[in-house]
């Protein structure tokens, strides 16, 4: 007798149990604390190991010879979905439920590396793998992204870096007029001192992003859940950027944040700008941030475009490169780097196109700052016609 009440009792005690846990976190979404790994998995497919800098222009060659490029990035989305997104078990139930706070809603973030209005940058340094409720989506949710910088190996090989890293990027769309407020407290929140915007107002009669400061001194911005007045506190262009120094006060806030906007002007959609002016825009960059060291003071930097993939991938990872190669003149891992920052984003860099501008841009740098090896020019699968060249924008920081 006893052995038949332990043998019914026994499993419903723990069905009570199941069901008990699922009440309490029916409300969390998931987060992937003890499945992340640090590396990027192994996969059965042959990826191209770290390219040699003297191997470097005979490499992009060969790969602009045979139409490598188109075939590299196909194979490149198809390992996206099954070695990173599906090993990593990443989710995207946040943006599924907040359909209309995306500009584009099949590029959103994933769960476990977005960003929440609601969640200050001082709370992100004391926890990177914060529990997440429905209610804190439901009140924060904007469709930006966390990206962290890559590790690499001895050999040169990409390490995808861990949650304690802390995320040198905001990766993000550009803004919707209800969303407008809600991007002006993130990057109160989260302290950034620089943004970065790649795309027009409106390109081919499209819109392209909401504008998020005044045409003249001052504007309101308001959305459901938050209120800022912004003051554009100086405006200024050379070359292919507009500087523009603004002053964002939100609601309930003491005293306002300030930060500095670069606006790149010299990039159509589904094309790839012009290499010089492109390089320009990564060194005022750097310089900026030479001076605003992200910690407690600052933190990352918002990087914005259409949809927050394409052209904000190709300029993350982009740094993210020529920084390795400043301090490494071995090797090179270009798509290993990709694949690694697409732990954190789904789909940067979108084409192929900017694929085989990132291959073109390291070996414009190769020259350019006279490092190691033998370089190749190779005609950049551009839709408009190039400008001339334009020299370093000479921004005061």
């Amino acid at each position: 007798l006893m052995k038949i009440l332990l043998g019914v009792f026994i499993p419903l005690i723990i069905i009570i149990i199941i069901l008990i846990l699922l009440f309490v976190f029916r409300r969390r979404i998931p987060c992937l604390r003890a499945l992340f790994t640090y590396k990027l998995p192994k996969t059965s497919t042959d990826l191209p190991p770290p390219i040699p800098i003297e191997n470097f222009a005979a490499n992009l060659k060969e790969l602009s010879d045979k139409n490598g490029f188109h075939d590299l990035s196909q194979e490149m989305a198809l390992l996206t979905i099954t070695e990173v997104e599906d090993k990593y078990r990443l989710t995207k139930v946040a943006a599924l439920q907040n359909g209309s706070r995306n500009r584009h809603n099949d590029m959103v973030p994933y769960d476990q590396s977005m960003v929440l209005v609601g969640r200050p940058w001082s709370t992100v340094l004391k926890d990177q793998e914060p529990r997440i409720t429905v209610r804190e989506v439901e009140k924060g949710y904007i469709n930006a992204s966390y990206v962290r910088r890559s590790e690499y190996g001895r050999r040169g090989e990409v390490l995808v870096s861990p949650f304690t890293t802390l995320p040198e990027y905001i990766a993000a769309q550009d803004p919707l007029e209800s969303t407008v407020a809600d991007f002006l407290t993130m990057v109160c929140e989260q302290r950034c001192p620089l943004i970065i915007m790649l795309s027009g107002h409106e390109e081919g009669g499209t819109e392209k992003c909401a504008q998020y400061w005044p045409g003249k001194e001052t504007q309101t911005f308001t959305s459901e859940n938050y209120s800022v007045v912004v003051r554009k506190e100086s405006e200024e262009s050379s070359g292919n950027v507009i500087s523009r120094q603004l002053s964002i006060h939100p609601l309930g806030e003491t005293s306002p944040w300030t930060v500095t906007q670069y606006q790149f002007m010299d990039w159509a959609d589904h094309d790839v700008p012009d290499m010089e002016s492109f390089y320009n825009l990564v060194i005022i960059h750097n310089k900026f941030l030479a001076k605003h060291h992200m910690g407690n003071e600052y933190g990352p930097t918002v990087v914005h475009c259409s949809n927050g993939a394409g052209k904000t991938g190709t300029f993350m990872v982009a740094c993210f490169l020529l920084d390795r190669l400043r301090k490494n003149q071995q090797n090179v891992d270009i798509v290993g780097t990709v694949l690694a920052t697409r732990k954190w984003r789904a789909n940067l860099v979108q084409s192929w196109a900017q694929l085989q501008f990132l291959y073109n841009f390291i070996d414009f740098c190769i020259v350019r700052e006279n490092l190691s090896g033998k370089s190749v020019t190779i005609r950049l699968p551009a839709a408009s016609a190039r400008k001339k060249k334009i020299p370093v924008i000479p921004f005061a920081f």
